[in-house]
């Protein structure tokens, strides 16, 4: 009895622990669905023009999870990027991204 009541705490806890790393992990994602965006990179083709963030999963066809953005003012070549941009990119007011 006190072996299964160990397996039962132990499998919960990996459990938990799990959840919260899933969690944590989206905690720390600098931009959420809806969100407005500036490039401030001058090498981006579209610095100083904002995008609203549709969406960050996984895509078809691509190893890993992606942000993809909408450009109501530009037209990029892509609209799917990387992690990278967080570090290019400044949130701003959703004002910006208002059709």
């Amino acid at each position: 009895m006190g072996i299964k009541k160990i397996i039962t705490g132990l499998a919960l806890s990996m459990l938990l622990g799990s959840g919260l790393a899933v969690a944590a992990n989206q905690d720390s994602m600098p931009y959420k669905q809806g969100d407005c965006i500036l490039g401030i990179e001058p090498s981006y083709s579209w610095v100083n023009h904002f995008a609203r963030v549709e969406a960050y999963s996984s895509i078809e066809g691509f190893q890993g999870e992606y942000y993809v953005l909408l450009f109501l003012t530009y037209q990029p070549k892509a609209v799917i990027f990387d992690r990278s941009i967080e570090a290019n990119t400044v949130k701003v007011p959703s004002k910006f991204c208002d059709g």
